[in-house]
């Protein structure tokens, strides 16, 4: 059995990132044999969701990365003692400047210090700010 390709699905695809041979489901695997071989390879080497992916792409924003970073703002994430410094790309998107990323770099990395009690997203950054 082919292995599954893990991948962010929202990346760009193309026609060699698809498996040749996809593995389409127990239900479809076992019952192929009742299937004409040529459907079956006309399924198996169906183009149609390799063309869905394409359109689905396209309907995303382009900043689609940018918005997912914005996850990184979750008091969750946000108190983490062990961070990455992904904060970066979100402070640049914002039009931060260099002085001021340091700044934030600086308290996002002691953020986890303090006893915070909002745990909703507004809140929690109003909690941040009043501190």
């Amino acid at each position: 059995m082919p292995r599954p390709v893990i991948r962010n699905l929202l990346d760009l695809i193309t026609d060699r990132d698809i498996n040749p041979r996809p593995y389409l489901g127990y239900m479809f695997e076992t019952a192929q044999h009742n299937l004409d071989s040529e459907i079956l390879n006309a399924i198996r080497h169906s183009t149609f969701l390799l063309q869905l992916l394409k359109e689905l792409q396209q309907w995303l924003p382009d900043n689609y990365k940018q918005l997912e970073s914005m996850a990184l703002l979750s008091p969750e994430e946000a108190i983490k003692p062990i961070k990455s410094n992904t904060i970066i790309d979100v402070a640049e998107i914002l039009g931060f400047t260099p002085e001021t990323i340091d700044k934030i770099m600086q308290q996002w990395h002691i953020l986890h210090i303090n006893k915070w009690h909002s745990e909703k997203i507004v809140q929690f950054w109003v909690e941040v700010k009043k501190n």
